[in-house]
This record gives structure tokens, sequence and C-alpha cells, in this order.
């Protein structure tokens, strides 16, 4: 039976709010370097539109996924625990490509708990498909 998304819809709350700082990021960096076109070479423009740009790239797909996995009716501690790990994945490697070129700890911890979450509620939704259809 479906319900309401309401873990879903909270954690797509904060990450429409971290969107929003990494927007607001970006057009301020524009302004003060007068760059509003591409990166202009500079270095800080440019990790900074690459964090905007990953998280765009990654949530809507994964806050599908969520909205999908609590609809099927999943155990809070699964939706929860996954929405709290990618919210905090996304929030950490926001921060880690956002501040230094290359590796560090935020974006390489960020990456991989998108990824576990991305990758959980694939499994989950397929498995359970996958009884739905066979016999």
């Amino acid at each position: 039976m479906m319900h309401y998304p309401t873990v879903a819809a909270m954690s797509a709350s904060a990450l429409a709010l971290i969107y929003t700082v990494l927007t607001v990021r970006v057009g301020l960096l524009r302004v003060r370097k007068d760059i509003l076109i591409g990166d202009g070479g500079d270095t800080m423009l440019r990790r900074r539109i690459r964090a905007h740009a990953n998280f765009a790239e990654y949530v809507p797909l994964v806050l599908i996924l969520l909205m999908l996995v609590e609809g099927t009716g999943a155990p809070d501690f699964v939706i929860v625990g996954a929405a709290g790990v990618f919210v905090m994945a996304r929030t950490m490697h926001a921060i880690g490509l956002s501040t230094r070129d290359g590796n560090s700890i935020g974006r390489a911890v960020g990456a991989l708990g998108t990824v576990i979450v991305l990758t959980g509620c694939a499994v989950w939704l397929t498995l359970l498909s996958a009884q739905l259809v066979l016999p």
C-alpha cells in the first residue's frame, strides 16, 4: 500500500536548502570575479560549479528512488537511514569538492555514501519488483 513519502519529502527539503546554498555560492563568486559565463579559468569558481553540478546530477535520481522505497512500506530504519546517509553524503561531498582541488576526505566519503544509497535503493526496488512479477 502506498503512503505519503514523509522522510523523502523532508530529505528533499533539506537537499533543496543545500542546493540553494551551493547556487548562491556560485552566483556570488561570479559577481565578485565578474565571470558571467563558464569559469573564466578561475580555480575556485570551477570547484564551486562542479560541486553545484555534481549535486544536481545525483540528487534527483536518488530522491526518486527514496520516494519509491518509502512508498513500498519499507521499515522506517531503512528509509530514515538511507535518507540520513544521503543528505550527509551530499553535504560532505559538496564541501570537499568545493573547497579543494583533487581528493579530500569529504569528497571520498560523500561519494561512497552516495553510491551506497543509490545502489541500496536500486537493489531494494529490484528485489521487491522481482517478487511482484515472478511467480
